[in-house]
C-alpha cells in the first residue's frame, strides 16, 4: 500500500521557523518527523511561514492555507507585539520614514552588544543599552499594536481556519519571555493576559485545541529552556513541544475521521425492519 502524504503547516511567530542546530532541529521538522513516526501509514511534511497579528494576518494565513493545503494547521501568535514596548515602534508611528533607518540602527547596536534581549550582561551590553536610554528620554516607547487590535485579527484568522471543511486546526497561545519580563513586568503580564485571553474566548466558541507551553510541561513535570536570545525554545523544548502538537493534531484527525464515518453511516439507506416468527 503506498504510503499517505500529508502536510502540517505552522503559522505565526518566529518560533515557527527559528532553529539553532539545522533545519532538521526547527520546530516543522520535529513535527512532520513526530508525526510519521506515529502514523506510519503516512509521511508527513511540515512547512512555517511566519505572520504577525496585524490588519491581514487572516488573508495571509488563507494565502499560506491555500498553497500549502494542509491536513493540519497549527496558529502560534507572538506576544511581542502587543506585549512588550519599542522605541522602534513609536518611531514608526510619528516618524514612518525614519523608521527603517531606526531599525538598523537599532538591529546593528544589538548585534554589537552581545546576546539578550538588551545585549550581554558585561560591559559590552552598553553599545546597545547606553543609547537605548537616550532614545527612551527623547523618544519613548510603546507597543506595535494594541491588544484589543491584536486580538481582532488573530479572531479572524481563527475563523477563517475554523471554516475550512476537514482541516485540523491547533492553536499555541503566547507566552513571555522571563527575561523581558523583568522590565515594565505587571503592564507586559498584563498585555499578555489580554492577549491569551481574548485568544482562549475565540478557541472556545470556535471548538479549536488550544494550549500554553510552559502550563502544558509544567504539567508534565517539564521546564521550558530557552536559547541565549531570551525568545526562542531550546531544541530540548522544541521536541517536546512538537511532541504535544503531534497528540493533538492526530486527536484531530481522529475525530474528523469519526464524524466522516458517523456522517456516511446516516446517509447510508436502511434496511426496513422484518417482524421475525414470534412478533405480532
Amino acid at each position: 500500500m503506498a504510503e499517505l502524504a500529508r502536510t502540517v503547516l505552522l503559522l505565526g511567530s518566529s518560533g515557527m521557523v527559528y532553529t539553532d542546530t539545522g533545519s532538521d532541529g526547527s520546530l516543522p521538522n520535529l513535527l512532520a518527523a513526530e508525526l510519521t513516526q506515529r502514523t506510519p501509514s503516512a509521511t508527513w511534511i511540515g512547512c512555517a511561514v511566519e505572520i504577525p497579528p496585524a490588519r491581514d494576518m487572516a488573508s495571509r494565513v488563507a494565502e499560506a492555507v491555500q498553497k500549502h493545503r494542509p491536513d493540519a494547521v497549527v496558529l502560534a501568535t507572538s506576544a511581542s507585539y502587543v506585549t512588550y514596548d519599542y522605541i522602534v515602534a513609536r518611531v514608526r508611528r510619528r516618524w514612518p520614514r525614519l523608521f527603517g533607518a531606526v531599525r538598523a540602527l537599532s538591529s546593528g547596536l544589538k548585534a554589537l552588544s552581545g546576546p539578550g534581549f538588551e545585549g550581554s550582561s558585561t560591559a559590552r551590553g552598553w553599545l546597545f543599552r547606553a543609547p537605548r536610554w537616550f532614545a527612551l528620554q527623547v523618544v519613548g516607547e510603546e507597543p506595535y499594536m494594541r491588544v484589543a487590535h491584536a486580538g481582532s485579527n488573530v479572531r479572524a484568522a481563527l475563523d477563517y481556519l475554523a471554516d475550512q471543511a476537514g482541516l485540523v486546526t491547533i492553536c499555541k497561545l503566547p507566552t513571555m519571555s522571563a527575561e523581558v519580563s523583568q522590565r515594565k513586568e505587571r503592564v507586559y503580564q498584563e498585555r499578555l493576559r489580554e492577549f491569551q485571553s481574548a485568544m482562549r474566548e475565540t478557541c472556545e466558541e470556535r471548538g479549536i485545541p488550544f494550549y500554553e507551553l510552559r502550563e502544558a510541561m509544567a504539567a508534565d513535570g517539564k521546564q521550558e529552556e530557552r536559547v541565549s536570545d531570551g525568545l526562542h525554545s531550546s531544541l530540548a523544548t522544541r521536541r517536546w513541544d512538537a511532541a504535544f502538537m503531534a497528540e493533538l493534531i492526530l486527536e484531530g484527525l481522529s475525530r474528523r475521521s469519526g464524524s466522516r464515518q458517523a456522517e456516511a453511516d446516516s446517509r447510508a439507506p436502511r434496511t426496513p425492519h422484518e417482524p421475525g416468527a414470534g412478533s405480532p
